[in-house]
């Protein structure tokens, strides 16, 4: 059983996959995940912070701390994750961007031997392929980033903020 926190494409891939979907922590789900959902509620994290306190594991599809649209940069599920993730202590697997695991398992799904990323975030699309991917940033980028490197420099990964850090 699956709690999930996301919207119907979310819920549509789980349910292909097998899981059983269940909508409250009373339903003793063994996994909650999490994805964006625009019309998520105070009710349905708690549902997701009671589960997870219980001892459900935690996944997230991704954790952008934001997403761009037209008026600016609006929360993205990164955001949403640290409210359950600040109220439960615990940190979620996360099986997306910026993780390299998806690249990895993009390239080997199309049998691709040289892929290419392409993306508009440097601190999710382009620092999760830093792991072997050659990258290239499109569209546009964030202003106030619009003075770093079009590449994440290696030895560099972002923090639960989004900000880079250096590895020792």
């Amino acid at each position: 059983k699956v709690l999930v926190i996301g919207g119907a494409g979310l819920r549509l891939a789980l349910e292909e996959r097998g899981f059983v979907l269940v909508d409250s922590a009373d339903d003793e789900p063994a996994a909650v995940v999490q994805g964006l959902d625009k019309q998520v509620d105070w009710a349905l994290l708690s549902e997701g912070a009671f589960a997870i306190e219980r001892g459900a594991a935690f996944y997230a599809s991704n954790l952008d701390a934001t997403l761009p649209v037209e008026r600016g940069q609006a929360l993205g599920n990164g955001s949403l994750v640290r409210a359950i993730q600040h109220a439960t202590r615990k940190r979620p697997t996360a099986g997306g961007k910026p993780e390299p695991g998806i690249y990895r398992r993009a390239s080997e799904l199309v049998g691709a031997r040289n892929p290419l990323a392409v993306g508009d975030r440097l601190e999710t699309d382009i620092m999760g392929a830093v792991g072997g991917t050659p990258t290239r940033p499109q569209g546009r980028e964030h202003p106030a980033r619009s003075s770093t490197a079009h590449a994440a420099p290696q030895g560099r990964s972002s923090n639960e903020d989004g900000h880079a850090r250096h590895h020792r």
